[in-house]
């Protein structure tokens, strides 16, 4: 009896598991017929490729052409042999590679070879605890056309030279672009552009990146200076600015536009009359020339450009020659200003005219004095040194020639007083006043051979006060202008090694620029010194260039370098840029404007008499400008 009361228990049981097993078992069939019937009705491809090869849904199995047995021994990389994926020799490979979701633009081919140009999402699955990967695809016909969707309104307010739509993707490509853009990068037609990648177009392919990771996070990249390769192999500096777009059903693309800070650079001038977008300088929106609307033809346009007049002034035969390409410098300036411009196209402007001007004067004293007793070069210092001249820059130069022997010493340097002495007087005489500091190349202290210099840099270095501060604000921005290069390249050598083992000069550096910490109540006073709230910002940007060895000139240029060494964050690279960019073009508009009313072009403005706008931007400056003090205090340790 015993016994059979425990068989009745354990039948009952066994019958209750058997039943659960069973009812387990209807709910996984129904499920996977689920699913099955859902991925078999998706007008979406799907593929699944894990360690039992490749398995597709009905809709991915009629592109194809294909049967499932002929396809479950293949890889996907012969389904889509430009899609990057024959890197991949197994589904485990490709699993521990998508660490996120890869979504891209390919080409489907199918068994007779016909070609399909798809969507493509790959993201990884686990399969019973197998590593899989899984590609969804659709026809890029599915969703909205891209080329048919307006271009945004936040990008055609740039009012820039050329715009464009790209696909959204790490290797994107040309969807749209206008006619200036088209000639601009070399080609003849917008179809030769198509079939370009827009990263081909980058001279610095680690700058391409990191603009793409900057969009996919924040969805936008605004007035960022870069280096484009033409065609033909020109390097220009461009204003790049990107958004993200989508439409409903959730494509994306990009959408640009590139604005031309410089002209072409190129040994060859076109002769007078023969036009090329490439050579123009700026371009208002509806086509007119800014500034110049009295002018009756484009030849006489031709003459004031940039290119035009450099050529002019290296040919120059006498002073007054110089003078007129100066004035007609100045003029082009002026329209620059007027016609809206990017400032940092404008400062390059006028300090390559200045480099080109002291460059002939140098040129033409030596042909009247005769070779020189030896080795020498003309610096640029300062805001010229920087490439940052403005309308009310005045000169700061300096000499540096090569030791001779104690019993020369003497006659060389008289010789190299009288030629700098000249020079400044000939400058001054084209339009370019006298530093009212006396920082030229015909003051005794700054016309010095090598060895002085170095002790000049020592000085500075080891020991910065007030003084040595003003001085290094001009003197640790040279750049070569005439002579040989070598002595001042041998010259920033010497100063980047010394500053390298040299940490406490940064400490005190960075404590000498608290002082001009702007404030939040600068804006208040009637007389605000755009120069002065400058000072801390190039200063502070210099202080970190020389920390990290970044050796651009400009201040722009620092920033950018810095940001690609992970010194400054993104939040500072822009609004250290944008804050130099208002104070620049403030400083360049007030100046234009001071020399049409016929006065001396200065630096101070009246913040109250600004348009609301401008004062919202020239607070969000000064605001930038405390950040960035902030963050120098925190590095230096200098609280």
């Amino acid at each position: 009896l015993l016994i059979i009361i425990l068989l009745i228990i354990i039948t009952r049981q066994s019958h209750r598991i058997e039943v659960r097993r069973r009812t387990a078992e209807q709910e996984l069939l129904e499920s996977r017929e689920r699913y099955r019937a859902l991925a078999e009705a998706a007008s979406e491809g799907v593929l699944i490729w894990s360690g039992q090869g490749i398995h597709v849904n009905k809709t991915l199995l009629s592109w194809l052409g294909f049967t499932e047995m002929e396809l479950i021994s293949r890889k996907p990389s012969d389904l889509i042999p430009d899609g990057g994926l024959s890197r991949f020799a197994s589904p485990e490979d490709m699993y521990n590679d998508l660490s996120v979701r890869i979504i891209a633009d390919c080409t489907l081919v199918g068994k007779d070879g016909d070609r399909k140009q798809i969507h493509a999402d790959f993201s990884r699955i686990l399969i019973s605890g197998d590593q899989a990967v899984m590609m969804v695809a659709r026809p890029l016909q599915v969703s909205h056309d891209p080329a048919t969707v307006p271009f945004d309104k936040r990008l055609m307010d740039r009012a820039g030279m050329g715009f464009f739509r790209s696909t959204w993707a790490r290797k994107s490509r040309f969807l749209a672009a206008n006619a200036s853009l088209v000639q601009l990068l070399g080609f003849d037609a917008e179809s030769e552009l198509a079939r370009e990648s827009v990263d081909t177009f980058f001279i610095d392919s680690e700058e391409h990146k990191l603009y793409m990771e900057m969009l996919q996070s924040g969805g936008e990249i605004l007035g960022v200076p870069v280096k484009i390769r033409t065609r033909d192999g020109k390097m220009l500096w461009m204003n790049l600015s990107m958004v993200t777009r989508s439409d409903l059903p959730g494509e994306k693309w990009y959408e640009g536009v590139l604005e031309l800070l410089t002209p072409a650079m190129s040994p060859d001038f076109l002769p007078v009359g023969e036009l090329n977008d490439e050579n123009l300088a700026v371009r208002a929106s509806k086509g007119e020339w800014p500034g110049i609307p009295h002018f009756k033809n484009l030849a006489d346009v031709w003459t004031g450009f940039p290119d035009q007049i450099l050529s002019r002034i290296l040919g120059a035969d006498s002073t007054e020659a110089i003078r007129a390409e100066f004035k007609a410098s100045s003029r082009l300036a002026g329209s620059l200003i007027e016609g809206g411009a990017d400032p940092l196209l404008i400062v390059r402007f006028i300090s390559r005219i200045s480099d080109a001007i002291t460059q002939r004067v140098v040129g033409m004293l030596l042909t009247e004095t005769g070779p020189a007793p030896a080795a020498f070069a003309v610096m640029q210092l300062g805001s010229a040194g920087r490439g940052e001249q403005t309308l009310a820059t005045d000169q700061d130069n300096a000499l540096i020639y090569e030791d001779v022997p104690d019993e020369q010493a003497g006659e060389v340097q008289k010789y190299f007083l009288a030629l700098a002495s000249r020079m400044n007087d000939r400058l001054a005489d084209i339009g370019y006043a006298r530093c009212k500091g006396n920082v030229m190349a015909g003051n005794p202290s700054w016309c010095q051979p090598v060895s002085k210099w170095k002790e000049y840099f020592l000085k500075w270095t080891r020991n910065p006060g007030p003084e040595e501060l003003l001085e290094m604000s001009i003197f640790f921005d040279f750049s070569y202008v005439s002579g040989n290069r070598e002595l001042v390249d041998s010259l920033r050598d010497f100063m980047e090694s010394d500053l390298r083992t040299n940490d406490i000069y940064f400490h005190h550096m960075a404590a000498a620029w608290k002082p001009f910490t702007p404030g939040k109540h600068v804006l208040e006073t009637p007389e605000v010194s755009l120069k002065r709230l400058l000072m801390p910002l190039t200063g502070i940007v210099r202080l970190y260039a020389m920390r990290h060895g970044e050796k651009e000139p400009s201040t722009v240029e620092k920033c950018i370098g810095l940001y690609k060494r992970g010194t400054f964050s993104r939040e500072i690279l822009t609004g250290t840029i944008q804050a130099w960019k208002v104070l620049m073009k403030l400083r360049l508009i007030s100046q234009q404007e001071a020399l049409r009313a016929g006065e001396e072009p200065g630096n101070l403005i009246d913040p109250a008499l600004t348009s609301v706008e401008m004062r919202y931007l020239l607070g969000k400056a000064v605001q930038e400008i405390d950040n960035l003090m902030l963050m120098a205090a925190n590095d230096f340790h200098t609280h």
